[in-house]
């Protein structure tokens, strides 16, 4: 009898199978707050970087919003000005900076249609970070009518062209047919591609589907392997993982006590459905 499910993790918090929201974590980040032009916005200059902003350098507009984006405390709303005026200008990087913030309610209140727009000028620019967390929106149905094909799609050109978190959320589609044929084999190329990125998650993900001998030959070292990576880059889920090989002694024997380690350590790591696994 399986005492404790295995977790297979993605944009969706459902584990093994099911929806729900979408997880922050798994998207990418906001853009880093490090300069890349124009160094004085950095250096306290704001006022003149505020005047080539107004004269319609987008570029200053958008290092303007990382400026303020990166004060403590942060303004964000005067962040997200700047980012917008960018945005406007046809800055693409910026409409994915804005959106990012309204879709995750980042120092501005959440507002995931306005994110949808967003997302999709910086997509349309081909601006790929932005194509990817507009899949997750049309993906599970957040601000947008809920289309997990359209999604594929997004999280395809997203993936193709280096997002590789997004990989990880192709693989998820086709593992479980959602939107696009039922695919495991093909679930097992893209996790694959996350988890050569160091995609923690994917890493996880493969290994369900090396334990299950799903789209590929089952391979219990492997999923091991897999599980204990995605572990020690705290992706809590692959430690649950290692609890479930020791529980039902899948490549290694049976180990109760082992089991109850991985378990308590997935724990401490704030996945409380391994809380309920422990002694």
């Amino acid at each position: 009898m399986i005492t404790a499910p295995r977790i297979i993790a993605s944009l969706i918090t459902g584990f093994v199978v099911g929806c729900g929201a979408p997880s922050p974590q798994a998207r990418e980040p906001a853009p880093a707050n490090v300069p890349t032009k124009h160094d004085a916005c950095f250096a306290g200059n704001l006022p003149s970087c505020e005047a080539s902003c107004t004269a319609g350098d987008h570029e200053v507009c958008y290092q303007l919003g990382l400026a303020y984006a990166a004060l403590e405390p942060p303004e964000v709303p005067r962040a997200v000005a700047y980012f917008e005026q960018a945005c406007d200008g046809g800055h693409a990087a910026s409409c994915y900076a804005a959106g990012l913030r309204f879709d995750l309610g980042q120092g501005v209140p959440a507002d995931q249609p306005r994110a949808v727009t967003l997302y999709q000028r910086a997509c349309t620019a081909r601006y790929q970070p932005a194509c990817g967390a507009l899949g997750v929106l049309y993906d599970d149905g957040t601000g947008v009518a809920e289309d997990p094909a359209h999604a594929a799609v997004l999280y395809t050109g997203a993936c193709e062209n280096g997002e590789l978190a997004y990989c990880n959320n192709l693989g998820r589609l086709y593992k479980y047919g959602r939107g696009v044929p039922l695919d495991p084999p093909r679930a097992a190329r893209y996790f694959q591609r996350g988890c050569d990125g160091a995609d923690l998650l994917a890493c996880n993900n493969l290994g369900v589907l090396y334990e299950n001998g799903l789209g590929v030959t089952t391979d219990h070292a492997q999923a091991r392997a897999l599980y204990e990576r995605a572990c020690t880059g705290q992706e809590w889920r692959g430690c649950h993982n290692l609890g479930v090989l020791y529980t039902e002694g899948h490549g290694v024997a049976v180990d109760a006590a082992a089991a109850a380690a991985w378990f308590a350590k997935a724990c401490a790591g704030g996945l409380t459905e391994s809380c309920a696994d422990e002694p």
